[in-house]
């Protein structure tokens, strides 16, 4: 039996210890066993929210820090193919809650 993974989110949420400011994580939806499983990079926090341009590509260079440690977790567990992070779909956290 082959886990596969079928999608790759990077979530933006809002830091639950920092007010106003927010986390990165990038979680993929796993299929396995006739089931869905979601696994999560462990994400950045207190990222405060700038007013400026380079705010976009901070999170991008967040984003694929995650990634990166999202692929070796899925490679631990034996999962070698995931779709690239710029197939990934960029959600906020209420947005993700929602498919649910």
């Amino acid at each position: 039996m082959t886990a596969t993974v079928h999608e790759v989110r990077v979530v933006r949420a809002d830091d639950p210890d920092t007010q106003g400011a927010v986390g990165i994580f990038v979680e993929a939806e796993v299929h396995v066993a006739k089931t869905v499983q979601t696994i999560s990079s462990p994400g950045e926090w207190g990222i405060e929210e700038p007013e400026d341009a380079d705010y976009d590509d901070e999170l991008t260079a967040i984003a694929s820090d995650e990634y990166d440690v999202l692929v070796e977790v899925l490679g631990e567990l034996g999962i070698k193919q995931v779709p690239p992070l710029d197939k990934a779909a960029w959600v906020d956290d209420q947005d993700a809650e929602d498919e649910d």
